[in-house]
């Protein structure tokens, strides 16, 4: 009777051990793809201001006629031009990395 007194305790250290574990490796994939996804968005924002520098300026200069927003025109119209070159419907793309490297 002893052993197994001895053992319950064991094998929760044991579980929380794989369970620690198994949080360290999905915490680790999840920040390699992030950092994939920013790498390319830092690269699609380098190719778009090489061949089109004044893109951005030429989107904000467009007049927005809308009276509530969250967003500007100028980030719409840049995620219509991303799903488009993209060919991504708008629910599975995440465009937050994309409208930090916008500035």
């Amino acid at each position: 009777m002893k052993k197994r007194a001895h053992a319950c305790p064991q094998r929760r250290q044991q579980k929380r051990a794989r369970h620690a574990a198994r949080r360290q490796e999905k915490k680790r994939l999840t920040a390699a793809t992030q950092s994939r996804g920013k790498a390319m968005v830092c690269e699609l924002f380098k190719t778009i201001t090489h061949f089109f520098p004044d893109l951005f300026d030429q989107l904000r200069q467009i007049e927005d006629c809308r009276r509530r927003s969250d967003y500007t025109l100028s980030e719409i119209l840049m995620a219509a031009i991303a799903l488009f070159i993209f060919q991504q419907s708008s629910r599975n793309l995440d465009f937050g990395h994309f409208w930090l490297a916008m500035g």
